[in-house]
């Protein structure tokens, strides 16, 4: 199986009212801007990078809360660069003491701040004398991180050769390998080409995930001229079983700016989506608002506390694994620097380990994964719109719109998930706010039982009880079961220890259930919304937690 690692870079964005403000404490209860830039989409990515010029950069708590709520590892970085990073390498390089000395400050840094690794980024020429201590340097932070936190990790970038010259390799190759072999990966500068790809993926044998073809969102020399073509490169790089850096995804918002900044980023990760893996909540209990930790508003049980736009990624709730989102078509599609984007293109690597007895299934990935980077507008239902929006909100400063414009009824994924429940008989106890004037919708949560084969979906019907068994209910489920509101009481006794909301106000509508769950290793798989045709609704809060039955 393929491991496909998104490794995302964060601009560091400043208050301009603090222009020297380091990138450790900015923000860190928060501002008024709501138009600032965030991330969302962390279903598609693996591990998060925030990047600043600055010496060591530290991600801030809104980053790592958000990073950590969506179980997605965050890394610092090191850098030094020019005239000004020689003589910080020098102090730093001057003997094994000080090395070991800074590496365990890097490691104290990181448990205070939990943080799962850094990115470590020479952009300097080095002293051939002092090369011994930079290994060291390398080798010791990826012990100790080792040593000291679970699951850390510590990645080169390809800039400083084994001679110590400030030389971008493009590809692993004798120049840089040393270094990628004393830490977790190596992340590629992006000049490379699919022949030096292919060829450092072989070098790199059965550490080929740790290989990061680095792809700029701003162009500047990667494959396909960055902006929304980013898409070829990152189907280049998935086509030889590599990983992927993605660098500066704010592009979406520097480049388009903040009032198409959210259409933007949600076109660009739809298209980049039919390429990434999905991944989704993991553990129960599961509380979301769908808030993206910023408003035009703040709410609460459906009424405004504050009037003001806020921005605080801490408050930031669990995401869904999948949006739609159809492009408009005044947002064109180009890259970087203005020019069209092909509706599609050959893949031009070599297949890595190619064998005649595997030829024909290399051909068909090939074609199919050429077949689905030219078809990224291709929306998986049509019809259907899922986007967050900041014009309501049941808590916090936003809520999901969902919208069934087709003239079928049916079911969106809103997660994939992994939700183990005990085995043996108990409940699943489920809370949601919806606000809607129709009532053809329903929450299906699906489960799967390791006795038996399939599928079950419960389905969570409004208060009238008239979707029965609707036959677009049974989409992709081999065993269905219809279940009503039950009381409040019986439903929040049943969620104990959460903070759970008040009643809803302003046309919001909290519906509680209990579903009796039994069988050998349960686990929720997915939970969608059922609509029926031509029909939309927002939903503000969800909440699953598994109790023992009443």
């Amino acid at each position: 199986m393929t491991l496909l690692t998104t490794y995302i870079i964060a601009p560091s964005f400043r208050s301009p009212a603090s222009p020297s403000s380091s990138p450790v404490s900015e923000f860190h209860d928060g501002h008024d801007d709501s138009s600032a830039y965030t991330f969302y989409h962390w279903s598609r990515i693996d591990e998060f990078v925030y990047f600043s010029h600055q010496f060591v950069t530290v991600p801030p708590c809104g980053w790592v809360d958000a990073a950590h709520t969506h179980g997605v590892p965050i890394y610092g970085t090191i850098i030094t660069e020019s005239a000004a990073g020689e003589e910080t390498c020098q102090q730093l390089l001057r003997s094994q003491e000080v090395v070991e000395v800074v590496v365990e400050r890097l490691v104290a840094v990181s448990r205070h701040h939990g943080l799962d690794g850094w990115l470590l980024n020479i952009e300097n020429a080095i002293d051939p004398a002092q090369l011994p201590l930079l290994r060291h340097l390398v080798a010791q932070l990826t012990s100790r991180m080792h040593q000291e936190i679970e699951h850390s990790r510590v990645i080169w970038y390809d800039s400083v050769t084994r001679d110590g010259e400030l030389r971008w390799q493009d590809q692993l190759n004798e120049q840089n390998e040393c270094y990628f072999d004393l830490c977790d990966g190596i992340f590629l500068n992006y000049g490379w080409t699919p022949e030096r790809l292919a060829a450092s993926g072989e070098r790199a044998g059965r550490r080929r995930a740790d290989l990061y073809a680095g792809v700029d969102m701003f162009g500047r020399g990667s494959l396909g001229g960055g902006g929304f073509n980013v898409i070829q490169p990152v189907a280049e790089s998935r086509w030889l079983g590599l990983s992927t850096a993605l660098f500066a995804p704010g592009w979406t918002h520097e480049r388009l700016g903040a009032d198409r900044f959210a259409l933007a980023e949600d076109v660009l990760w739809s298209r980049l989506s039919t390429l990434l893996g999905a991944r989704g909540p993991a553990r129960l209990p599961l509380v979301t608002d769908f808030c993206q930790g910023r408003g035009l508003k703040l709410c609460a049980d459906g009424q405004v506390t504050r009037a003001k736009p806020w921005h605080r990624l801490s408050a930031q709730s669990p995401q869904p694994t999948f949006l739609q989102t159809r492009r408009p078509a005044e947002l064109a599609l180009t890259d970087a620097d203005g020019r069209p984007v092909q509706a599609g293109f050959a893949l031009r690597a070599p297949a890595l380990g190619a064998s005649a007895k595997r030829e024909d299934a290399r051909t068909m990935e090939q074609r199919r994964l050429e077949a689905v980077s030219a078809a990224g507008e291709v929306l998986p239902q049509p019809g259907w719109q899922v986007r967050h929006t900041d014009k309501d909100a049941f808590s916090g400063g936003g809520c999901l719109a969902v919208s069934n414009a087709s003239d079928q009824d049916g079911v969106f994924r809103l997660f994939a998930c992994d939700l183990s429940l005990s085995s043996g008989r108990q409940s699943l106890a489920v809370l949601y706010a919806v606000k809607t004037t129709d009532d053809g919708c329903a929450l299906c949560v699906d489960l799967t039982d390791r006795r038996e084969p399939g599928v079950s979906r419960y389905v969570l019907e409004p208060p009238s009880g008239l979707l029965g068994t609707e036959p677009g209910l049974r989409a992709d489920a081999r065993r269905l079961s219809v279940h009503l509101p039950v009381p409040a009481d019986q439903a929040e006794a049943r969620l104990a220890g959460r903070p759970l909301p008040g009643p809803g106000h302003n046309g919001w509508q909290i519906r509680h259930y209990l579903l009796p769950v039994s069988g050998d290793d349960p686990r929720v798989v997915s939970i969608g919304l059922f609509l029926a045709a031509r029909t939309s609704l927002l939903i503000g809060y969800l909440a699953l937690q598994s109790t023992q039955p009443p």
